[in-house]
């Protein structure tokens, strides 16, 4: 297993960490806006962090307005601000 790119010692908290990570690739767009996002195990997995830890992270991005979640369906990368119908 790869090492984790989360710094227990960083001044950041784990959440935050991960929420810039994940901030960074989709601004970047290694995900496309309306696909599916990662689940909530394959992001803990992957970044060797518990599932509360994600949860945080993706709150954040929620809140950012990157992300949204459709109940029993998923998490979705939100269309960026400048291309969406207004």
């Amino acid at each position: 297993m790869a090492e984790s790119p989360i710094n227990p010692s960083a001044p950041e908290w784990p959440y935050e960490q991960v929420a810039a990570l994940l901030a960074e690739e989709i601004r970047a767009g290694k995900w496309t806006a309306g696909s599916l996002f990662a689940t909530e195990r394959d992001l803990s997995v992957r970044f060797g962090v518990a599932r509360k830890t994600v949860r945080a992270a993706l709150e954040s991005l929620r809140a950012d307005g990157l992300i949204y979640t459709i109940p029993r369906r998923g998490t979705f990368v939100e269309e960026p601000p400048a291309s969406k119908n207004g």
